[in-house]
């Protein structure tokens, strides 16, 4: 597993709309390979209508006030399976 693919952003503290602002910029630069691993306090689901169809994402709720979530681009086949890895293995980022 290639963590150095791996970016980090946690959002957990602040206020809409800065969570979305800020997780919609880094997947902007997002490169082929790469993954955003988000932390955040709640499930962001208009964020992920908004990114349907060019982006994937998982989702894990860790507590009801924690959410992981792994960003990475549609069809980035490496990328998937390295958001695959890091949610499986519950990987503290």
């Amino acid at each position: 597993m290639d963590i150095s693919k791996v970016s980090q952003l946690d959002v957990s503290d602040l206020e809409p709309p800065q969570p979305m602002n800020q997780i919609t910029a880094a997947l902007h630069k997002l490169a082929a390979g790469e993954v955003i691993a988000v932390k955040h306090r709640r499930k962001p689901v208009p964020l992920f209508e908004m990114i349907a169809g060019r982006f994937d994402h998982i989702c894990v709720e860790v507590s009801p006030s924690q959410f992981q979530l792994y960003f990475w681009q549609r069809e980035d086949n490496d990328a998937k399976i390295l958001a695959e890895l890091l949610c499986n293995e519950k990987h503290p980022l």
